[in-house]
């Protein structure tokens, strides 16, 4: 049996475009309208194009365990801080998002955001070289960004105070 001969031996023409051009589709629609999403500006979200270059982050597991031992903590309600200031320290940042918080891309999130508070809040850290070790804590994902900010510059207060207060022959291991 052959069934070769059901198959025709010339392809079929291919059909013209039957694209309408946008401002003949619709007549309500405006002239420029077709162009209108590329005249659009892309507005940055506060997060694109701007993370910590290497220089600024705490890769080393030795590094976090020094901050965890030696540093200031400042326990707020959507972040934990830790902070070292000293000889060793080079204004770095370490970020830990433990999965009590939830599955990756609620880490993720978190991570993102604590990235961006330490980027636009360091200003308000204290003089000289300072590690710090932020920790995200449940409901760091889900709140608005106004809370988290709040909560974060509260901490940032609070270690300012803490470091005011400490004397200059203290260790920076003072647990509050």
């Amino acid at each position: 049996m052959y069934y070769e001969e059901d198959i025709p031996a010339e392809q079929q023409a291919q059909k013209e475009k039957t694209r309408v051009p946008a401002s003949y589709a619709d007549s309500q629609r405006s002239e420029d309208s077709q162009f209108a999403t590329e005249k659009r500006t892309q507005e940055p979200l506060g997060l694109m194009g701007r993370g910590l270059p290497r220089t600024q982050r705490l890769r080393r597991r030795a590094d976090y365990q020094r901050i965890y031992r030696n540093g200031i903590r400042v326990v707020g309600r959507f972040v934990v801080v830790f902070a070292d200031v000293g000889p060793s320290a080079k204004n770095r940042l370490g970020i830990t998002a433990s999965r009590k918080i939830g599955p990756a891309v609620i880490r993720n999130r978190c991570k993102r955001r604590i990235r961006e508070l330490f980027r636009l809040n360091r200003s308000r850290l204290p003089e000289g070289n300072i590690d710090v070790v932020m920790n995200a804590r449940r409901g760091c994902a889900e709140v608005s960004w106004q809370e988290v900010w709040r909560d974060y510059a509260r901490c940032l207060a609070r270690l300012n105070q803490i470091l005011e207060e400490k004397p200059q022959g203290e260790p920076t291991g003072t647990k509050r």
